[in-house]
C-alpha cells in the first residue's frame, strides 16, 4: 500500500509523527516531512536514511498555523516529488489545566494548531490526491470523550473527528480514504510537557493506565490504514471506552463522576 507512495506528514520531527515516518520509510514510501524546527527535522531525516538508505525523504520547515505557508509548502512538495498520494495531519500539542486557569490564548492556539493546521494541510493536498489516495488525521481518545483538565485540548480534537466524518462522506466519491488515529497517553516529548501543567485530578484519573510507546502507536496506525479503518484506536481499553461513550453517554458520565468524587474525597485539593 505504501511502497513508492509520496506521503506528506506534519509534526514529523518528534514523537508519533517521527515514528510514523520511520515505519513508512521501512515500507518503501517516499516522505515529505513537515515541522517547524529545522534541526529536529534534519535529525529525523538522517535517522530515516540511516535505517532506510533507499528512501527518498525531504524536509520542509513550515508553520502549519499559517495557511499561505502550508499551501506554498505543499506546492513545493508536489514539484519536488511529482505527486502526492497521502497526507497525514499529525501536528498538535496540549496544555492541560483547569478551565479557570487556562489563558484564552491557549484555546486559540490549540484550535489553530490542532484543528486549523489539519484543515490547511488537507485543503492544500486535496487537489493532488487521486483515487486510491488517503487522508489521515491524528485526533486522540479525547476526540470522543471529555476529560477533566483538557478544556482547551479536547474540543480541538473533537473538531478533527467531526471534520474527518464529513470528509469521509464527501471524498468517498473521489475514492479517497479518510482515517482518524485516536491514541491514548503516549510517551512523547509533548506528553512530558503535559505533565508539567496537568491538574492533580487529571493525573489521578489516569493512574494505573499504561502509556504507549510512539513506535506502538505508529505500527497500529499503519495496520489500520491498510485495513481501510476510519477510527483507529490503539488498544482494547480505548476501543471499549469509545463504544461505551458512543452507546451510553450518560452512563459514561456517571462512571467518570464517581471516579472524580472518590479522588477528591481521598485527595482534598
Amino acid at each position: 500500500m505504501f511502497k513508492n507512495k509520496v506521503i506528506v506528514i506534519t509534526g514529523a520531527s518528534k514523537g508519533i509523527g517521527r515514528e510514523m515516518s520511520r515505519a513508512l520509510a521501512r515500507e518503501g514510501a517516499q516522505l515529505a516531512l513537515i515541522a517547524r524546527g529545522v534541526d529536529a527535522l534534519t535529525d529525523a531525516r538522517l535517522q530515516i536514511l540511516e535505517e532506510s538508505p533507499d528512501c527518498k525523504v525531504e524536509v520542509f520547515p513550515c508553520d502549519i498555523t499559517n495557511a499561505a505557508m502550508v499551501a506554498a509548502t505543499v506546492e513545493a512538495i508536489a514539484q519536488t516529488f511529482g505527486s502526492i498520494d497521502g497526507c497525514i495531519s499529525n501536528a498538535g500539542y496540549s496544555y492541560p489545566q483547569y478551565f479557570d486557569q487556562t489563558p484564552i490564548v491557549e484555546f486559540e492556539k490549540q484550535i489553530q494548531t490542532n484543528y486549523l493546521g489539519a484543515v490547511y494541510l488537507i485543503k492544500s493536498c486535496k487537489p493532488y490526491l487521486k483515487p486510491g489516495s488517503f487522508i489521515a488525521v491524528t485526533s486522540s481518545v479525547l476526540g470522543y470523550m471529555g476529560c477533566f483538565g483538557y478544556s482547551s485540548y479536547g474540543p480541538s480534537k473533537y473538531a478533527l473527528l467531526g471534520l474527518a466524518e464529513t470528509l469521509r462522506q464527501e471524498f468517498a466519491f473521489d475514492k479517497i480514504q479518510v482515517s482518524v488515529l485516536c491514541p491514548p497517553d503516549t510517551l512523547t516529548p509533548g506528553y512530558e510537557l503535559e505533565n508539567l501543567t496537568k491538574p492533580k485530578e487529571t493525573t489521578l484519573l489516569s493512574q494505573g493506565i499504561k502509556a504507549l510507546e510512539p513506535e506502538e502507536v505508529a505500527s497500529i496506525f499503519l495496520k489500520g490504514l491498510r485495513k481501510g479503518k476510519f477510527i483507529i484506536n490503539c488498544n482494547m481499553e480505548s476501543e471499549l471506552i469509545f463504544r461505551f461513550k458512543m452507546m451510553a453517554p450518560e452512563a459514561y458520565y456517571k462512571v467518570i463522576m464517581s471516579q472524580l468524587k472518590k479522588i477528591k474525597k481521598k485527595n482534598p485539593i
